[in-house]
């Protein structure tokens, strides 16, 4: 309550807290103007161990930027499918996650784009950063692979951890 004669005190408003995601995924797609072929690769690194990667050769997209594109929907497909659902996409294309992020207009990628948001929103925490090249050489090394093949096809290996049991009897039922 207020006293008389004292301004009304309003709380000071808060930057609310970047939420963290539980899961990062690097992805990166490969492509120069004199292949017929385009890689592309994602992983998904938790701790110190892989837990799902991918690697794909496709008939090289229109450029560079349709390349890491094709590579974030895959990517946003194949972790949504096994249930990833607390997930942070990074890519080393600055102007990709700038035109996905910021919803501009650019008629040449629309589709993508807006592929991009439809899977964005089947996610309950998902979001797309950049990173730099440097910090992205996992998923390079992928892309590369896979356009390296030179024919159509796509992997996709979802690692599980092996924990043993701490005592395991041969003769106990299973």
């Amino acid at each position: 309550m207020e006293e008389a004669g004292e301004p009304l005190q309003h709380p000071t408003p808060r930057a609310q807290p970047v939420r963290e995601h539980r899961y990062t995924c690097q992805v990166d797609g490969s492509w120069a103007g004199n292949e017929a072929w385009m890689g592309v690769g994602f992983i998904l690194p938790e701790a110190n161990e892989t837990i799902l990667q991918g690697q794909r050769c496709a008939r090289r997209a229109q450029s560079p930027l349709h390349a890491e594109a094709e590579g974030i929907i895959w990517a946003m497909q194949e972790a949504r499918e096994r249930g990833f659902d607390d997930i942070m996409f990074v890519s080393d294309c600055q102007q990709l996650i700038n035109l996905a992020c910021k919803e501009e207009e650019w008629p040449s990628i629309a589709a993508e784009l807006d592929e991009i948001k439809l899977w964005r929103s089947k996610f309950n925490n998902v979001a797309l950063s950049f990173v730099p090249r440097s910090d992205n050489f996992r998923a390079d090394s992928l892309a590369k692979g896979g356009r390296s093949r030179a024919q159509c096809f796509s992997y996709v290996n979802s690692l599980v951890p092996f924990w043993p049991a701490p005592e395991a009897r041969l003769n106990e039922p299973v």
